[in-house]
């Protein structure tokens, strides 16, 4: 390893990464180089498993966010782990599919079921539910929640968070909003063409589109834009 690293006039984080994946291997705790490598012993771990690094700035912004979310909703995060469930996957079979829905937050709370999602936005700029098809996102989950654990007794909310601000608050998802993210909408547009005004059915489709047409195009996720 030494005669290796004689040959890089630098030493940076690659170098460093690669001697540790060696040196790892051999398992010499007696190692001089290891010695050095070793007390950074969880950060090469890091590296070497590909995981994203995020400097110490950002880290801080992100665990002041994460506190203050856990702060206001201590009744959610705080609760038994049996009845709160961060990051929960809920897989079911539709038509021949193996469907997933990887879900922030599900809670329990006796017969009902909370699915929050959790978005991020900043200054004033709330991302809009529609455009950016959180319509259809939420709708997906709630029927792999529906499907799972064989209830409708659902509600759905976002977790919106300011980046900016630190300020959150909760949005429930109305009926009618799921409705459109599951089965899609027909609305009328006005378009001109020529100086004459048109009628034309604009499409927002709903995941069930997705499904149905899925056979019939290798081009899925674009069905899924506003």
């Amino acid at each position: 390893i030494r005669k290796v690293l004689e040959t890089i006039n630098e030493w940076n984080d690659e170098t460093i990464l690669k001697a540790y994946r060696e040196i790892s291997k051999t398992k010499k705790k007696d190692n001089t180089l290891l010695d050095d490598v070793y007390p950074y012993k969880a950060f090469y771990e890091a590296l070497s498993e590909e995981k994203m690094l995020v400097d110490v700035k950002d880290y801080d912004k992100a665990k002041r966010l994460s506190d203050a979310v856990k702060m206001r909703y201590a009744h959610i995060f705080e609760r038994p782990l049996f009845d709160v469930h961060m990051q929960t996957a809920v897989v079911w079979e539709h038509k021949g599919w193996m469907l997933k829905g990887l879900i922030d937050i599900l809670e329990s709370d006796g017969d009902r079921y909370n699915i929050y999602d959790i978005k991020t936005y900043t200054g004033n700029n709330l991302d809009n539910i529609r455009r950016y098809r959180y319509d259809l996102q939420l709708a997906f989950y709630k029927e792999g929640v529906e499907k799972v654990f064989r209830t409708d007794d659902i509600a759905a909310y976002i977790l919106w968070i300011n980046t900016d601000t630190g300020e959150t608050f909760l949005q429930e998802i109305d009926d009618l909003t799921l409705q459109v993210g599951k089965f899609g909408i027909k609305q009328p547009v006005e378009v001109y063409v020529g100086g004459e005004k048109y009628i034309r059915l604009y499409t927002t489709p709903g995941f069930m589109d997705v499904f149905n047409t899925t056979q019939n195009t290798d081009n899925v996720w674009s069905l899924m834009q506003p």
